[in-house]
């Protein structure tokens, strides 16, 4: 099976729960296997458990942290035909008291992030490349193989935010082999970006982690034909800029906290020196609600929240739902379906706008046990 897209939050860290689990069922005897991509496993006892499977396990593009132990792959018959094995791209799994297990299996990790040592029992091999680890350098089993040991600067991971920042040395230092076409991170960019892009030339090749880094845009003057005369100087007020200002509203799910808050990131584009406004999300469906005057249907204003960002960066924006709009999240689909608007100005004068559908996603309670 196919499982993508989530945010899988346990809603007590100190509960016993597991994240993902992929099991062997030896009721059907059948090929037991799941692809994982773009998941976001926080906060549990093991993020994901992997045993027995005699089919493929793969992981692309997810995040796993705030756990016991991370992903944990096991056999528990070390001869042939190997199960357990699992194959990763581009995931982060960081910040756990464990990043990985590996019981008498095989791990192929490319282009990742690990916070701790592998942990390796039982003759579990690794083949690591082009990856960010604890240690460098050739080990016994090839888990302590990792590329390079440099800090990954991310966005703000003491919330969970494993986004990379501008000056990541893991930036455009991952597999320099093309990545699979329509490959995206979890935030929907394409997985290969240049991360400092200009009018031409630009090399794209993946970051190494979960994230790939989305660059603001380069301002390049439209090509001029040789035979064509230059057009005629024409004075302009110094409200203009070269290119209009630009927003742009970053991934696709916004994550409900139990104390009703989102996290959305916007980023700031030719504008001079910052982009400053108002930042709205709302339903995009008319709720069906009740009052005085009837019952009516309506569109609701979740959140809202002024900001302020420098130009070519991005920032994350908390953004504090009313108690009615995080009851309404909590309880109705239909609510869950939201418009971002964002609307800015520079001290130029110059404004933009951006809007983009997004999905909130309340935190569920996790009550699946290893």
């Amino acid at each position: 099976p196919m499982i993508a897209d989530n945010i899988i939050h346990s809603p007590d860290p100190g509960d016993v729960t597991t994240g993902i689990g992929i099991f062997e069922n030896p009721a059907t005897l059948k090929d037991t296997g799941a692809t994982l991509r773009r998941n976001r496993v926080f906060d549990h006892m093991t993020g994901v458990d992997v045993r027995d499977t005699t089919g493929a396990v793969t992981l692309e593009g997810d995040v796993i942290a705030g756990a016991n132990l991370g992903l944990f792959a096991f056999d528990d018959a070390p001869v042939a035909p190997a199960e357990g094995d699992v194959t990763a791209t581009n995931v982060t799994i960081f910040d756990n008291t464990t990043s990985i297990r590996l019981v008498a299996t095989d791990l192929g990790l490319d282009s990742g992030i690990v916070g701790t040592q592998i942990l390796d029992q039982e003759e579990a091999t690794c083949k690591i490349a082009f990856s960010r680890g604890p240690l460098a350098g050739p080990g016994g089993s090839g888990c302590d193989g990792f590329q390079t040991t440099a800090a990954p600067q991310f966005a703000a991971p003491s919330e969970r935010d494993y986004h990379l920042q501008a000056g990541s040395p893991l930036l455009d230092a991952g597999n320099p082999v093309d990545p699979p076409p329509g490959a995206a991170d979890f935030d929907g960019d394409p997985r290969a970006l240049d991360a400092t892009p200009a009018c031409s030339g630009n090399v794209a090749r993946r970051d190494i982690g979960a994230d790939e880094f989305a660059a603001p845009p380069p301002e390049c003057a439209p090509p001029t034909s040789p035979t064509s005369s230059p057009p005629k100087s024409q004075p302009k007020p110094a409200s203009m800029t070269a290119a209009p200002l630009g927003l742009r509203i970053r991934g696709r799910r916004l994550r409900l906290d139990r104390r009703g808050v989102v996290r959305l990131r916007l980023t700031c584009i030719r504008a001079q020196r910052a982009c400053a406004g108002k930042l709205v999300l709302r339903t995009r469906r008319r709720l069906r609600l009740g009052g005085r005057s009837g019952v009516q249907r309506r569109r609701i204003v979740l959140a809202r929240r002024e900001f302020r960002i420098a130009s070519g960066r991005t920032r994350t924006l908390k953004l504090r739902l009313s108690p009615r709009g995080a009851r309404l999240v909590r309880r109705s689909a239909r609510a869950r379906a939201a418009l971002a608007i964002a609307r800015a100005r520079d001290t130029a004068g110059n404004r933009g706008v951006a809007r983009k559908r997004l999905q909130v996603v309340p935190v569920a309670a996790a009550t699946n046990r290893p």
